[in-house]
């Protein structure tokens, strides 16, 4: 038996930690992403794996033995090998409702790191509900790629690499775009269709595998928040080694020199500072899959015959008329001009 059910009804109890309550709703959320957890710790166990919690969790798992009070996410860091290699894994170990989350496994979402969600409950980002995003946003848990740290001026280079690709990527998938930005979208969207969804993640993700664990005093969390990034970047023998520890009712490693860690990256992390959740201004749901609650709640045409389909998806190309239509309504004149502005960014010609 998984420990979650064994856990269940004691663990979805409301409770009051330091002075917060705790409603059955926010347990719930809770107790869906452990099921993520659990499952992810599974996996890396099977295969020999190693992982860590990072940020808030691993705040939570030292300083409450579990989550934040006011916290509502997990996250966890693996060094890269171990990370590529659980991407390439989980896509085969993961079974529905349980979904691995990437730009290549989910086309429009936008990240540079993974996620494994659960595609019958809902975790709708409120900031860009208006952005008719059809990707899949149930409850998930957050997978971060642990990589070397290289000098401000190779830091420098990731950023704008990583930037262009941000942009490029969003844009393609921006189907709401009006005016300067249309065109920028079609742009965009053959840009990606030329280089390719593959060649364009290993893109995404070589920009950082070339400065190597094994050549860096620091390593981190390097793809993930540039701004302000410094206070994820750990002399690398606080995480090279791990040690156990609970979380809720779950076991769970983190870095052998957690004290340090979390003093590079909280200051006086014993302090109780309560803070908003990283991600307040979520619409959680666990009865509903999320296709559900975007048709019925925010009213999205793309999943209005979602019951027909069994829960699959709109294809998002098919949909428009094939990959390049929307280039044969355009001006080539209007196309060159975003192209050569594009181009100016030296990065194309690395991505085809």
């Amino acid at each position: 038996m998984m420990l979650c059910e064994k856990y269940k009804e004691q663990f979805l109890q409301p409770e009051v930690r330091c002075d917060t309550y705790i409603g059955i709703e926010m347990k719930q959320v809770w107790f869906a992403e452990l099921q993520l957890l659990e499952k992810f710790i599974d996996i890396c166990n099977k295969h020999g794996l190693s992982y860590q919690l990072v940020g808030g969790s691993l705040l939570g798992a030292i300083r409450h033995k579990g989550f934040i009070p006011w916290d509502d996410d997990i996250d966890v860091g693996m060094l890269r090998p171990d990370y590529d290699r659980f991407v390439q894994l989980a896509k085969n170990e993961l079974e529905a409702p349980f979904f691995l989350q990437t730009p290549l496994t989910d086309p429009g979402r936008n990240i540079d790191y993974v996620q494994i969600r659960n595609s019958a409950t809902t975790a709708i980002d409120l900031r860009y509900v208006d952005d008719h995003n059809t990707f899949n946003q149930g409850i998930f848990i957050d997978i971060f790629p642990i990589d070397g740290v290289g000098s401000d001026e190779v830091l420098q280079k990731q950023e704008k690499q990583q930037q262009f690709i941000r942009r490029v990527y969003g844009s393609a998938f921006k189907t709401n775009a009006t005016g300067k930005a249309k065109i920028k979208h079609y742009v965009s969207n053959a840009i990606y269709k030329i280089a390719g969804p593959k060649n364009i993640d290993k893109k995404r993700n070589d920009i950082f595998r070339k400065v190597s664990i094994e050549s860096s005093n620091e390593i981190g969390l390097v793809s993930f928040l540039f701004n302000n990034n410094r206070r994820n970047y750990w002399k690398k023998e606080w995480v090279l080694n791990c040690t156990n520890a609970p979380f809720e009712f779950l076991n769970v490693t983190v870095p052998i020199a957690a004290d340090e860690v979390l003093t590079k990256t909280y200051g006086n992390w014993r302090m109780f500072e309560k803070g908003m959740a990283m991600h307040s201004g979520i619409d959680f749901d666990v009865s509903k899959s999320y296709m559900e609650v975007l048709r019925d709640k925010y009213h999205y045409e793309e999943f209005k015959s979602y019951n027909s389909q069994k829960g699959k998806k709109l294809d998002y190309e098919t949909e428009r008329g094939g990959y390049y239509a929307p280039l044969l309504q355009m001006k080539i004149k209007r196309f060159m001009i975003c192209y050569r502005a594009l181009i100016e960014e030296k990065m194309i010609l690395q991505m085809m």
